[in-house]
Protein backbone atom coordinates (compact mmCIF):
# COMPACT_ATOMS: atom_id res chain seq x y z
CA UNK A 1 0.00 0.00 0.00
CA UNK A 2 2.72 2.46 0.67
CA UNK A 3 4.51 1.69 -3.06
CA UNK A 4 1.32 2.60 -4.35
CA UNK A 5 0.70 5.54 -2.17
CA UNK A 6 4.55 7.08 -3.35
CA UNK A 7 3.91 6.10 -7.00
CA UNK A 8 -0.06 7.65 -6.52
CA UNK A 9 1.44 11.00 -5.05
CA UNK A 10 4.30 11.17 -7.35
CA UNK A 11 2.04 10.66 -10.52
CA UNK A 12 0.19 13.85 -8.45
CA UNK A 13 3.55 15.84 -8.66
CA UNK A 14 4.14 14.87 -11.95
CA UNK A 15 1.29 16.04 -13.33
CA UNK A 16 1.33 19.36 -11.30
CA UNK A 17 5.26 19.66 -12.71
CA UNK A 18 3.78 18.93 -16.51
CA UNK A 19 0.38 21.67 -16.22
CA UNK A 20 3.02 24.15 -14.25
CA UNK A 21 5.49 23.87 -17.29
CA UNK A 22 3.00 24.50 -19.78
CA UNK A 23 1.75 27.78 -18.53
CA UNK A 24 2.63 31.14 -20.93
CA UNK A 25 5.11 33.04 -19.53
CA UNK A 26 3.22 35.67 -17.81
CA UNK A 27 0.77 34.14 -16.41
CA UNK A 28 3.67 31.60 -15.46
CA UNK A 29 5.43 34.46 -13.86
CA UNK A 30 1.94 35.61 -12.44
CA UNK A 31 1.02 32.43 -10.51
CA UNK A 32 4.70 32.00 -9.17
CA UNK A 33 4.41 35.26 -7.56
CA UNK A 34 1.06 34.81 -6.25
CA UNK A 35 2.39 31.18 -4.80
CA UNK A 36 5.65 32.58 -3.39
CA UNK A 37 2.96 35.47 -1.48
CA UNK A 38 0.56 33.00 -0.19
CA UNK A 39 3.68 30.70 1.19
CA UNK A 40 5.37 33.17 2.88
CA UNK A 41 2.05 34.26 4.34
CA UNK A 42 0.36 31.19 5.55
CA UNK A 43 3.65 28.96 6.41
CA UNK A 44 6.11 32.21 7.55
CA UNK A 45 3.83 34.57 8.80
CA UNK A 46 4.32 37.30 6.45
CA UNK A 47 2.09 40.45 7.09
CA UNK A 48 -0.12 41.14 4.07
CA UNK A 49 0.21 44.94 5.04
CA UNK A 50 4.26 45.18 4.22
CA UNK A 51 3.31 43.47 0.39
CA UNK A 52 0.26 45.39 -0.05
CA UNK A 53 -0.27 48.94 -2.17
CA UNK A 54 0.78 51.70 -0.41
CA UNK A 55 1.69 55.00 -2.61
CA UNK A 56 2.83 56.90 0.20
CA UNK A 57 5.16 54.24 1.34
CA UNK A 58 6.54 53.52 -2.06
CA UNK A 59 7.44 57.02 -2.76
CA UNK A 60 8.52 58.94 0.56
CA UNK A 61 9.70 55.48 2.28
CA UNK A 62 10.57 53.62 -0.73
CA UNK A 63 8.92 50.42 -0.52
CA UNK A 64 9.49 49.86 -3.77
CA UNK A 65 8.30 46.48 -4.01
CA UNK A 66 4.85 47.64 -3.23
CA UNK A 67 3.39 48.01 -6.30
CA UNK A 68 4.51 44.30 -7.51
CA UNK A 69 3.59 42.27 -4.73
CA UNK A 70 0.37 44.43 -4.56
CA UNK A 71 -1.07 42.66 -7.89
CA UNK A 72 0.42 39.30 -6.71
CA UNK A 73 -1.60 39.75 -3.40
CA UNK A 74 -4.82 38.36 -3.57
CA UNK A 75 -7.82 38.33 -1.15
CA UNK A 76 -7.30 37.44 2.58
CA UNK A 77 -10.71 35.23 2.51
CA UNK A 78 -9.26 31.41 0.97
CA UNK A 79 -12.69 30.94 -0.89
CA UNK A 80 -12.45 34.39 -2.67
CA UNK A 81 -8.40 33.73 -3.07
CA UNK A 82 -8.77 30.11 -4.76
CA UNK A 83 -11.41 32.22 -7.50
CA UNK A 84 -8.95 34.89 -8.15
CA UNK A 85 -6.71 32.28 -8.53
CA UNK A 86 -8.62 30.14 -10.75
CA UNK A 87 -10.12 33.04 -12.55
CA UNK A 88 -6.45 34.05 -13.45
CA UNK A 89 -5.69 30.47 -14.80
CA UNK A 90 -8.95 29.92 -16.82
CA UNK A 91 -8.67 33.81 -18.79
CA UNK A 92 -5.27 34.71 -18.56
CA UNK A 93 -4.14 31.23 -20.50
CA UNK A 94 -6.25 31.40 -23.78
CA UNK A 95 -5.95 35.25 -23.94
CA UNK A 96 -2.01 34.74 -24.12
CA UNK A 97 -2.01 32.13 -25.96
CA UNK A 98 -4.32 33.39 -28.45
CA UNK A 99 -2.49 36.53 -29.05
CA UNK A 100 -0.94 36.84 -32.06
CA UNK A 101 2.60 37.61 -29.81
CA UNK A 102 3.08 36.25 -26.52
CA UNK A 103 4.24 40.51 -25.76
CA UNK A 104 0.59 41.44 -26.63
CA UNK A 105 -0.86 39.99 -23.42
CA UNK A 106 2.01 40.70 -21.62
CA UNK A 107 1.60 44.58 -22.44
CA UNK A 108 -2.42 44.19 -21.55
CA UNK A 109 -1.01 43.27 -17.84
CA UNK A 110 1.14 46.17 -17.48
CA UNK A 111 -1.81 48.79 -18.98
CA UNK A 112 -3.84 47.31 -16.54
CA UNK A 113 -1.20 47.54 -13.55
CA UNK A 114 -0.06 50.83 -14.85
CA UNK A 115 -3.22 51.95 -14.54
CA UNK A 116 -4.99 50.10 -11.10
CA UNK A 117 -1.75 51.30 -9.46
CA UNK A 118 -2.72 54.92 -10.73
CA UNK A 119 -6.35 54.33 -9.57
CA UNK A 120 -5.38 53.11 -5.96
CA UNK A 121 -3.20 56.40 -5.45
CA UNK A 122 -6.50 58.08 -5.87
CA UNK A 123 -9.18 55.76 -4.01
CA UNK A 124 -6.57 53.89 -1.46
CA UNK A 125 -7.04 50.82 -2.44
CA UNK A 126 -4.60 48.07 -1.24
CA UNK A 127 -4.87 44.59 -2.71
CA UNK A 128 -4.30 44.28 -6.58
CA UNK A 129 -4.78 40.76 -7.44
CA UNK A 130 -8.06 40.46 -7.17
CA UNK A 131 -8.69 44.05 -9.50
CA UNK A 132 -5.99 42.45 -12.03
CA UNK A 133 -7.57 39.22 -12.24
CA UNK A 134 -11.00 40.46 -12.88
CA UNK A 135 -9.19 43.16 -14.93
CA UNK A 136 -8.04 39.64 -17.39
CA UNK A 137 -11.85 38.39 -17.46
CA UNK A 138 -12.85 41.27 -18.24
CA UNK A 139 -10.76 41.04 -21.79
CA UNK A 140 -11.30 37.68 -22.37
CA UNK A 141 -15.34 38.31 -21.55
CA UNK A 142 -15.29 41.45 -23.85
CA UNK A 143 -13.71 39.77 -26.54
CA UNK A 144 -15.93 36.56 -26.54
CA UNK A 145 -18.91 39.23 -25.89
CA UNK A 146 -21.37 37.45 -28.01
CA UNK A 147 -21.09 34.02 -26.44
CA UNK A 148 -23.11 33.28 -23.36
CA UNK A 149 -21.08 31.24 -20.05
CA UNK A 150 -22.97 28.72 -18.66
CA UNK A 151 -23.34 29.82 -14.42
CA UNK A 152 -23.83 26.24 -12.55
CA UNK A 153 -24.19 24.26 -15.83
CA UNK A 154 -27.80 25.80 -15.84
CA UNK A 155 -28.35 29.52 -16.80
CA UNK A 156 -26.59 30.98 -19.54
CA UNK A 157 -25.37 34.50 -19.17
CA UNK A 158 -23.78 36.88 -21.35
CA UNK A 159 -19.89 36.76 -21.54
CA UNK A 160 -20.29 40.90 -20.92
CA UNK A 161 -22.16 40.53 -17.73
CA UNK A 162 -20.08 37.49 -16.47
CA UNK A 163 -17.34 39.37 -14.50
CA UNK A 164 -19.86 40.96 -12.81
CA UNK A 165 -21.77 37.90 -11.49
CA UNK A 166 -18.13 37.39 -10.30
CA UNK A 167 -18.73 40.77 -8.66
CA UNK A 168 -21.45 40.04 -6.91
CA UNK A 169 -20.18 36.97 -5.35
CA UNK A 170 -17.47 38.09 -4.12
CA UNK A 171 -19.99 40.78 -2.37
CA UNK A 172 -22.35 38.07 -0.78
CA UNK A 173 -19.04 36.32 0.44
CA UNK A 174 -17.19 38.86 1.86
CA UNK A 175 -20.09 40.98 3.11
CA UNK A 176 -18.30 44.33 1.27
CA UNK A 177 -18.21 45.90 -1.70
CA UNK A 178 -15.31 44.52 -4.12
CA UNK A 179 -14.83 48.28 -5.03
CA UNK A 180 -11.03 47.01 -6.50
CA UNK A 181 -12.54 44.16 -8.61
CA UNK A 182 -15.03 46.16 -10.22
CA UNK A 183 -12.62 48.97 -11.16
CA UNK A 184 -10.86 45.98 -12.68
CA UNK A 185 -13.56 44.86 -15.00
CA UNK A 186 -14.08 48.69 -15.91
CA UNK A 187 -10.57 49.18 -16.45
CA UNK A 188 -11.08 46.18 -18.83
CA UNK A 189 -13.69 47.32 -20.24
CA UNK A 190 -12.64 50.50 -21.13
CA UNK A 191 -9.04 49.52 -22.46
CA UNK A 192 -10.75 47.13 -24.94
CA UNK A 193 -12.97 49.92 -26.35
CA UNK A 194 -10.22 52.51 -26.72
CA UNK A 195 -8.06 49.30 -28.62
CA UNK A 196 -10.80 49.04 -31.02
CA UNK A 197 -11.43 52.68 -31.75
CA UNK A 198 -9.73 54.93 -33.53
CA UNK A 199 -6.78 55.74 -30.62
CA UNK A 200 -6.31 51.71 -30.99
CA UNK A 201 -3.03 52.25 -33.13
CA UNK A 202 -1.70 54.16 -29.91
CA UNK A 203 -2.07 51.33 -27.59
CA UNK A 204 -0.06 48.81 -29.64
CA UNK A 205 2.64 46.94 -28.12
CA UNK A 206 6.09 48.40 -28.42
CA UNK A 207 8.38 46.52 -30.61
CA UNK A 208 10.99 46.41 -27.46
CA UNK A 209 9.05 44.51 -25.38
CA UNK A 210 7.81 42.32 -28.48
CA UNK A 211 11.63 41.70 -29.11
CA UNK A 212 11.88 40.57 -25.31
CA UNK A 213 9.27 37.58 -25.81
CA UNK A 214 9.21 35.11 -28.38
CA UNK A 215 5.74 35.11 -30.57
CA UNK A 216 4.47 31.90 -29.61
CA UNK A 217 4.18 29.52 -26.28
CA UNK A 218 7.23 26.80 -26.82
CA UNK A 219 6.82 24.01 -23.82
CA UNK A 220 9.55 23.64 -21.60
CA UNK A 221 12.56 20.56 -22.66
CA UNK A 222 13.31 20.33 -19.16
CA UNK A 223 11.10 16.94 -18.27
CA UNK A 224 11.56 16.91 -14.66
CA UNK A 225 12.56 19.90 -12.01
CA UNK A 226 16.27 19.03 -11.39
CA UNK A 227 16.51 17.14 -14.67
CA UNK A 228 17.23 18.85 -18.23
CA UNK A 229 18.74 17.43 -21.10
CA UNK A 230 21.94 16.54 -22.57
CA UNK A 231 23.97 19.41 -23.82
CA UNK A 232 25.49 18.49 -27.24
Amino acid sequence: RQGINAEYGSEIMFNAERWYKELPPSTQLWITGIAMLMTGQYFAGLDWQVLAFDADATFSRFEAWRPFTSIWLVNLHPVLACISVWTIIWYSVPLETECPHLADHAYNLLLGALMLWACSTMLELRILGDALAFFVAGLWCYQHRKETIPIMWAMPVRALAFPWVLFLFYYAVSKQLPVAEGLGILLAMSLSVLKNSALGPLLKTPPFLQSSLPQKHVESQVKRWGSGQRLK
